[in-house]
């Protein structure tokens, strides 16, 4: 929906549509327009924005514990579930986790050179480059504030404590200038969304006690018996990072902070989730490799090992990824003589238009494209990005009642999947009906939970 807007339309007049900032879009639709829109090209670009940070694992684990910390982190990272689920999803997570990776691996580097006095090496670019990082991490995923905040928090702690000197914080201060400066064009929608998309309704529930540990051990996809194996492995690197404090608070802060902030914030506005503390997830690879580095040469690898294993076991599941045939494609096979001019087409929900629209674009290039939504919602949050018109279910009767040419055809699509709320009243199946009541179908085709119908106008 958002990469076949014309840039313009995305950049600028939909800037504020999504919660998310419209980066990730925006970069989406210049790879489409690099090397087209098939469905292999489109998951391509998660391939090329994950992978890198395998690389950067590595230069971090290096900078902390050596070459040999860095190779266990990158074996490591390259296998954590949440690694690879971000690498298949179509969405911006594996973008904001690489611009954060390169942030860490930056702060890494800022702190060992303040902490060794290497002050005849200028950190001016360095500190640029962190918070350019830092705020296109936000200008493409929201949750990037939270790590901004963390990161805060970690500086103020260490010069606090005198791990990092006083001039530390300075730079820091300044570089959290520049990055509120650069945030200025994002923040009137940000704080719009608050009330908006993440509203009184957000779908999200209250972050009750067995819901959070779902999410958490979605987050740290383990097996149920590996789990406190890595629990105890986790406790161990967090102490074998004692000798390098600056280390040992940054990745507290990042794999403990993390999820206690977000839990924090969503006793006032539900928000947590495992998407949202993955990247807390991801920096605990390094606390384990850390621990894994203070074992005997023997210990080490057969953890490292036992990891390996307990994360191809959990992204086991991941795969296969989807049915190679999607049935939505069959169904849009039997759009094959729809009038542009003169035909209707009415969705059962309108939020099927996205998945639909990928098979059938031809279809949503005429205006006379109509949907009801669960609720009768006024306007969704993307309406700007849909070629459907929205209508309410009392109104299904009109939507056929016009006089239209002889051969005017009536297409019905629908899904028989319910309501997730389970609301009986909320479902669109009577305005469907409504809709079709009288009519005899002259076509009809079914393929998986899809079914569409196609009546005569007249």
């Amino acid at each position: 929906m958002f990469t076949r807007l014309d840039w313009y339309a995305l950049m600028v007049e939909h800037w504020g549509l999504d919660t998310h900032r419209p980066v990730y879009y925006g970069l989406q639709k210049l790879w489409i327009g690099l090397v087209g829109g098939s469905v292999a090209a489109v998951r391509s670009l998660q391939v090329v924005l994950i992978l890198p940070v395998i690389a950067i694992f590595f230069a971090i684990g290096r900078r902390i514990g050596g070459p040999q910390m860095g190779w266990i982190a990158a074996l490591l990272i390259g296998s954590a579930p949440m690694f690879l689920y971000q690498g298949r999803e179509l969405r911006m997570y594996a973008l904001v986790s690489l611009l954060l990776a390169l942030a860490l691996w930056i702060a890494v580097v800022l702190a060992n050179r303040a902490r060794t006095g290497e002050a005849h090496k200028s950190t001016i670019p360095l500190w640029i480059a962190f918070t350019v990082l830092m705020a296109a991490a936000f200008y493409t995923q929201a949750l990037a504030a939270f790590v901004a905040l963390l990161f805060g928090l970690w500086i103020l702690i260490c010069c606090a404590f005198g791990i990092l000197p006083l001039r530390f914080l300075g730079q820091a201060l300044l570089a959290g200038v520049l990055y509120l400066v650069l945030l200025i064009p994002a923040l009137q929608p940000f704080f719009a969304h608050a009330t908006g998309t993440i509203g009184s309704n957000f779908w999200l529930p209250e972050p009750s006690l067995s819901y959070v540990y779902a999410q958490m051990t979605t987050a740290y996809a383990y097996p149920k018996l590996m789990k406190p194996v890595i629990g105890l492995m986790l406790i161990w690197g967090f102490w074998s990072l004692r000798d390098r404090p600056h280390v040992f608070w940054l990745c507290v802060l990042m794999v403990i902070g993390l999820p206690a902030l977000v839990i924090g914030i969503s006793f006032w506005k539900p928000i947590f989730m495992a998407k949202v503390v993955a990247w807390g997830s991801l920096v605990s690879i390094l606390v384990l490799a850390a621990g894994l580095m203070a074992l005997p040469r023997i210990a080490r690898w057969g953890g490292v090992l036992v990891i390996l294993v307990s994360q191809l076991m959990a992204a086991w599941s991941f795969y296969p990824a989807a049915p190679e045939q999607d049935p939505l494609a069959e169904v849009a096979a039997g759009f094959e003589g729809f009038d542009l001019t003169q035909d209707i087409l009415v969705l059962g929900n309108q939020m099927q238009e996205p998945a639909l629209r990928w098979y059938a674009p031809d279809v949503f290039a005429a205006g006379r494209i109509y949907g009801f939504t669960y609720g009768d919602w006024t306007q969704n949050v993307i309406d700007a990005a849909l070629a459907s018109t929205h209508v309410k279910r009392a109104d299904a009767s009109q939507l056929a009642a016009t006089e239209h040419p002889g051969k005017a055809r009536l297409w019905v699509f629908s899904e028989t999947t319910r309501n997730p709320r389970g609301a009986p009243e909320d479902d669109t199946d009577g305005a469907l009906q409504t809709l079709i009541q009288g009519r005899q179908a002259s076509t009809s085709l079914r393929a998986g939970r899809f079914a569409l119908h196609v009546y005569p106008l007249n």
